[in-house]
C-alpha cells in the first residue's frame, strides 16, 4: 500500500494518516511511502511519527519509502535505516545556482537544499488560502521561464510541477522508478501480496499503479487529486466523492476499507 499523507497547501503531514500506518505495520502488513520529497524531510516529519506507536521492535522493517520519485530510497533492517542514492539520475550541478540565483528575491518560493539528484524549488504554503494562491502565481511563472531558458541548454532533464513544487530532475526519472524498487524490494524478502492499493494527488501517482499492474496485475488506484484523469486505466480506479480531496479523501477511502 502506498499512501498521500499531507495536503499539499499546507504541507502538515495528516496524524490520523500515520496512525493508519502504523496499525498496519502492527499487523504485519508492508507499506510504501512514494514521495517526490527528500529522505531529510521524511526522516525528520513522517518516521519519528509511525515509529512512537508501534508495538514491536523491528516493525519498521516492513516499511518502504522512496523519495524522490524513486532515485533516492530508504529501507530498514532491525528499525536501523538505510539510504540508497541511484547515481544513474543526476542534474548537472550548475543547474542549481541558475535556479537558486533566479528565485533570489522571490517571496513565498524556497529552494530545497535537501534534494540529492534533483533541482525543486516549493512554495512556502500555510492556511492563508490568498498567500497559497500568489505563491503558486509565482512559481508557475518560474516553471515557465525554466522552461524557455533552461531545458534547452541541457537534453537530458525535465520539468515536473505538482500543486507546490517544481521540479528539475532527469528525464528518465518518473514514479515507476519508485515502483520498481519496490516490487524488488518485496522480491528480495520473497513476499508475494495477494494485492496493492495505491494512493495518489497528482498524474504521476498513477504512474506506481500502471507498472505494479504491469509486473503484478492485482492493484487498486486511489486518486485524490482537484485534476482529471485524462484517460482511462487498465486496473480499477477509486475517486473520493466530488469536493474531497489530498489527505481528507485519502483518510475517506481508509476508513471505507476497514470496515470491509
Amino acid at each position: 500500500m502506498s499512501l498521500g499523507l499531507s495536503n499539499p497547501d499546507t504541507k502538515v503531514p495528516n496524524s490520523k494518516i500515520l496512525h493508519f500506518i502504523a496499525e498496519e505495520l502492527n499487523k504485519g502488513w508492508h507499506v510504501a511511502i512514494a514521495t517526490g520529497r527528500s529522505n531529510t524531510w521524511v526522516e525528520k516529519h513522517i518516521i519519528p511519527l509511525i515509529s512512537k506507536e508501534l508495538q514491536g521492535v523491528h516493525l519498521l522493517d516492513n516499511l518502504f519509502v522512496s523519495c524522490e520519485k524513486g532515485a533516492v530510497t530508504i529501507v530498514f533492517s532491525k528499525s536501523v535505516p538505510s539510504l540508497e542514492i541511484d547515481t544513474r539520475f543526476h542534474i548537472p550541478p550548475q543547474i542549481q545556482e541558475i535556479i537558486k540565483q533566479a528565485i533570489d528575491g522571490m517571496d513565498g518560493i524556497f529552494f530545497d537544499a535537501d534534494k540529492k539528484t534533483m533541482v525543486s524549488v516549493e512554495i512556502e504554503g500555510g492556511i492563508d488560502n490568498q498567500k497559497v494562491i500568489a505563491e503558486k502565481g509565482i512559481l508557475h511563472q518560474l516553471e515557465h521561464w525554466v522552461q524557455e531558458n533552461i531545458v534547452p541548454q541541457f537534453p537530458d532533464i525535465q520539468v515536473e510541477k505538482t500543486e507546490i513544487s517544481m521540479d528539475i530532475q532527469h528525464k528518465y526519472i518518473d514514479k515507476r522508478v519508485a515502483a520498481e524498487k519496490l516490487l524488488e524490494f518485496l522480491r528480495k524478502r520473497d513476499i508475494k501480496p495477494d494485492s496493492f492499493v495505491t494512493f495518489g494527488d497528482s498524474l504521476s501517482d498513477a504512474s506506481v499503479a500502471e507498472k505494479i499492474a504491469e509486473e503484478e496485475g492485482k492493484v487498486t488506484f486511489v486518486y485524490v487529486g482537484k485534476q482529471p484523469l485524462l484517460r482511462d486505466y487498465g486496473f480499477p480506479v477509486i475517486s473520493p466523492p466530488t469536493g474531497t480531496y489530498f489527505d481528507s479523501a485519502v483518510l475517506q477511502v481508509l476508513q471505507g476499507l476497514q470496515e470491509n
